[in-house]
């Protein structure tokens, strides 16, 4: 729901969303809940179009999704990319792009 709310710019509810996430994320433990916490992060920054820190999430996460679910890692790459073309940064985003396949 967090998603939703950030995706229609609501971002006062987004963070109300996000804070009933993380805290069953963090009770949980486990290093999916702690990525799936920094991706949805990521995608505030990304709505907020504060896009050096939503990398910066986007990054965190993948670094924990590449040792508990590739698939997860593969769609995180793909935020990056859409980082990147935002960004104008289309170098980079292919590189990602690459990185992805």
């Amino acid at each position: 729901m967090a998603y939703l709310a950030y995706g229609s710019h609501d971002l006062a509810k987004g963070t109300l969303l996000y804070n009933e996430c993380v805290l069953p994320g963090k009770a949980l433990n486990t290093a999916d809940a702690t990525a799936n916490c920094l991706s949805l992060k990521a995608y505030r920054f990304k709505t907020e179009t504060k896009l050096d820190s939503a990398l910066l999430y986007y990054r965190r996460a993948i670094a924990i999704f590449d040792t508990v679910d590739k698939s997860q890692s593969i769609w995180r790459l793909n935020d990056i990319y859409q980082v990147y073309v935002s960004m104008g940064e289309f170098a980079k985003a292919d590189e990602v792009l690459a990185n992805a396949i």
